[in-house]
């Protein structure tokens, strides 16, 4: 499996899912309810970047969940 779909954040067209994001980064950490996504520590920088990069091209900040990551 991809390690970006453990972390799904584009539409089914493939443009960025932004109403979906919030909950993409909260995965990293997990919540009250929620664990953290499995996934390797290789994974997840992979992933952080990769999201990271959708979040400088459309000019928005990165969360700090994924920059403590990158």
């Amino acid at each position: 499996m991809s390690e970006l779909a453990k972390f799904p954040h584009h539409t089914k067209r493939g443009a960025i899912d932004w109403p979906a994001m919030p909950s993409v980064i909260a995965s990293f950490r997990g919540s009250y309810d929620r664990p953290p996504v499995k996934a390797s520590p290789e994974e997840r920088l992979e992933a952080a970047h990769h999201l990271a990069d959708h979040y400088r091209h459309a000019r928005r900040p990165i969360p700090p969940t994924i920059s403590a990551i990158i």
